[in-house]
């Protein structure tokens, strides 16, 4: 589209059904993401190391950080500390990987943040190593 001397590009997105026209069950209207829960559980592998594993951002798969660091964020206010796999650019807080309650975090590793090792990554799952200090 032109108006005056400035070209403006611009797209129209159409919503509507075809269920009508398809053969077989109704199709849902919109898709539904799923994401599993953030909180594995997190299983003893001897004193004072637990194992999780985690859902992988579909993202991350290309875009972690060449040592998979992965480091943990909270805030006063939150009941959790989240733990994230550091992007390449190693800018923001990457990608989020597992959410721990506040409450379970002490009783498993005390007021030291655990060191978190990536283990494997098969597909979009990841394997994490906690290891209290």
């Amino acid at each position: 589209m032109t108006l005056g001397d400035t070209t403006y590009d611009y797209s129209v997105e159409l919503d509507f059904t075809m269920e009508d026209e398809l053969p077989g069950p109704a199709l849902p209207k919109y898709a539904v993401p799923q994401r599993e829960e953030t909180m594995p559980p997190l299983r003893s592998r001897g004193v004072g190391l637990y194992e999780a594993t985690a859902w992988l951002p579909q993202d991350a798969l290309g875009n972690m950080h060449k040592q998979q660091a992965v480091e943990s964020w909270t805030t006063d206010d939150w009941d959790r500390i989240n733990y994230y796999v550091l992007n390449k650019q190693n800018i923001g807080l990457g990608h989020k990987l597992v959410a721990v309650p506040k409450d379970m975090h002490a009783q498993l590793f005390g007021e030291n943040e655990p060191v978190v090792t990536v283990l494997a990554i098969e597909g979009r799952r990841v394997a994490l190593l906690f290891k209290r200090q």
